[in-house]
């Protein structure tokens, strides 16, 4: 290993880094948050090196290195355009119910409600005549049911919003898996056909099973009689054993 060899990985960690700072992601902050990325590229670098030994040079470490940064960044910049079409989309009574469902989950929405009871419970059992609300607190009960049937309205809202975004989300993820199931089968079906030109002995029955296109009907309903077998067990297994 030459003596200068940690200095080039340093040299190839910083490039990378600066590479991944100077890419105008808006909203993303993980390029600024460490360098997860450039640790990857790293890894990779020490692969090959340790495969291909000391004749691997430092420019295409750096090169690699490289690579993996803007592959990583494009994929990146992907996620947030779908991300920001999304937010794109919504409303302003959207945008109100997200508003206050993200501050009902907040530690400034227990602490309001805490200084809030604490200060009408206080008022009202220490001020005599000038009680508003004597015990058992009535209006108090009254304010905070209301209170309550608008912030579950609010809070379905928000939930049925990020409902649709992730359907939206599970779809094109199920697009992008028969896609590439559809590659996988052509590019088996490709190696087949050159394992039998050159004479590779295999299975090809198995092979035929792998290289046929996936049917997607037949692998839900699969999936569902599989559930439903496995509810039937487990219903029917307890008097089984009676």
């Amino acid at each position: 290993m030459p003596a200068d060899y940690p200095r080039m990985l340093h040299r190839c960690a910083a490039s990378t880094t600066a590479t991944v700072t100077s890419i105008p992601i808006p909203g993303q902050e993980w390029a600024s948050g460490g360098g997860g990325a450039s640790a990857l590229a790293l890894r990779m670098a020490f692969r090959k090196r340790a495969r291909y030994g000391s004749s691997m040079s430092t420019d295409t470490a750096t090169q690699d290195c490289r690579r993996l940064e803007q592959i990583t960044a494009r994929n990146v910049q992907s996620v947030f355009e779908i991300d920001h079409a999304a937010n794109a989309d919504k409303s302003v009574s959207d945008r109100l119910a997200d508003r206050i469902t993200a501050f009902c989950g907040s530690m400034r929405f227990v602490w309001t409600h805490v200084v809030w009871f604490t200060a009408w419970i206080g008022w009202n059992m220490t001020r005599g005549a000038a009680r508003f609300d004597p015990f058992p607190f009535q209006l108090l009960t009254l304010v905070v049911s209301l209170e309550a049937i608008f912030l579950s309205a609010f809070i379905l809202v928000s939930e049925n919003r990020q409902a649709r975004i992730a359907e939206r989300r599970n779809h094109l993820d199920l697009q992008v898996n028969l896609l590439a199931e559809q590659e996988n089968t052509k590019m088996l079906k490709l190696l087949v056909e050159i394992a039998r030109r050159a004479g590779v002995d295999c299975d090809e029955a198995e092979l035929a099973a792998l290289a046929a296109s996936t049917d997607p009907n037949r692998l839900a309903a699969q999936i569902e009689r599989t559930e439903h077998d496995q509810e039937r067990g487990t219903a029917t297994g307890p008097a089984t054993r009676l």
